[in-house]
């Protein structure tokens, strides 16, 4: 819980205005002091997420947000006590990070007739990030690594060469990976004829991790 200052709050209110949905960042709501309501009365969140409350109206800003007792989640714009006109300068904010799933009603400590709503969901996951159909085409120069990806992810791709029965590694390249087929080159000088594995590893946002490897030779191998 915490007050930003005005200029933050606006840059806040117009990459998500109100009525964004879950998981799209933080919600925006109007403390409107002409229409001594809240705007929108009620929105809904994704867990994780804020709210963030903007005073707006020059008639009247003597309104608090405040959380109705008894819920999991408390906050209050005005802990002190209720406002006055000076307290929330026009443009003035107050914002909330929701940690609990459900449905959380609060009001204005001076008028009681404002009351508002911030229902907090659960998104489904986005599943497991796999890495499927790796394979090389070691034809021509540069050998080519494909392999497709169920969703964006960080790489670490990593050449190894067999020698004297072990694998030695001779490239390691790090690539920002796309949803669906990618295709990654391996530098054909570094890589001399002989038996080669490629292991691909994908990290997500989350750090979750697929991993795959293949293995392929490059002509005049005599290992």
């Amino acid at each position: 819980m915490r007050r930003l200052a005005a200029a933050t709050a606006l840059v806040l209110c117009s990459v998500a205005p109100a009525g964004a949905h879950p998981g799209h960042g933080a919600e925006a709501v109007t403390v409107d002091g002409a229409a001594l309501r809240f705007s929108p009365s009620e929105v809904t969140i994704a867990l994780n997420e804020s709210v963030v409350w903007f005073w707006e109206g020059g008639i009247s800003r003597n309104h608090s947000v405040t959380a109705d007792a008894g819920q999991a989640e408390a906050f209050d714009s005005d802990p002190t006590g209720p406002p006055t006109d000076e307290t929330h300068p026009d443009g003035d904010s107050f914002s909330h990070v929701f940690r609990h799933e459900g449905r959380f009603t609060y009001h204005c400590q001076v008028h009681p007739n404002m009351t508002g709503v911030v229902n907090v969901v659960t998104l489904p996951g986005p599943g497991p990030l796999r890495l499927s159909r790796l394979r090389v085409a070691e034809a021509g120069d540069p050998v080519r690594i494909r392999f497709s990806l169920s969703r964006r992810a960080d790489l670490v791709i990593r050449a190894m060469r067999r020698h004297n029965s072990r694998w030695h590694t001779v490239e390691t390249l790090t690539r920002a990976g796309h949803k669906g087929a990618n295709e990654v080159e391996l530098e054909g000088e570094t890589l001399r004829p002989g038996r080669y594995l490629v292991r691909v590893t994908a990290y997500d946002p989350l750090n979750r991790r697929a991993s795959d490897e293949v293995t392929f030779s490059l002509s005049g191998s005599s290992d």
